[in-house]
């Protein structure tokens, strides 16, 4: 084989290693881009707590312990309160992470505010964070519906609760 001949094939030698390399890094680019490390289930997480704040039995709804019903949509104002909402929605608290938090607002028609929190000292300490585009910030839900409040007098008013519940990111 002659010089030229010799060189012509040295130089499709190197641009097929080019072209090898570019394809092996093309896959490491896709399978990095593909695979998830971590899975994000503070959404979930959020509803689930939603869902088990409004429909616990020991819960903010009022219930009628004599027939064992418990009623979705009519808020008993003695269950509605921090007290009650820390212990029926009882975490682990042996961890040290962040807990969720919530903001529960029943407003009646007359324009009488109440308010009840649960984890109050996690939620102050986590709204301002709330609600960020960044990795890390917790993830906030707003639940807005219309309910009866059943006052101690056992008379039901038509009232309007506002939920906000913040989970962090873990």
């Amino acid at each position: 084989m002659n010089k030229k001949g010799f060189t012509f094939n040295q130089i499709f030698k190197l641009l097929e290693l080019a072209f090898l390399l570019i394809i092996i890094l093309s896959f490491v680019f896709l399978a990095k881009q593909t695979v998830q490390r971590s899975t994000d289930t503070s959404s979930a997480e959020a509803y689930s707590y939603l869902q088990n704040m409004l429909y616990s039995k020991s819960g903010i709804l009022y219930y009628d312990s004599e027939i064992d019903r418990q009623f979705p949509g009519i808020i008993d104002m003695d269950n509605f309160n921090d007290i009650i909402l820390d212990s029926s929605m009882q975490i682990n608290m042996s961890e040290n992470v962040e807990l969720p938090a919530a903001k529960l607002t029943l407003i009646d028609q007359a324009g009488v505010l109440n308010e009840a929190y649960w984890h109050k000292k996690w939620y102050d300490r986590l709204y301002p964070k709330a609600g960020g585009k960044g990795r890390g910030s917790p993830r906030q839900l707003i639940q807005d519906m219309y309910v009866l409040k059943k006052a101690q007098s056992g008379e039901l008013i038509p009232a309007y609760l506002s939920i906000e519940l913040i989970v962090p990111k873990r």
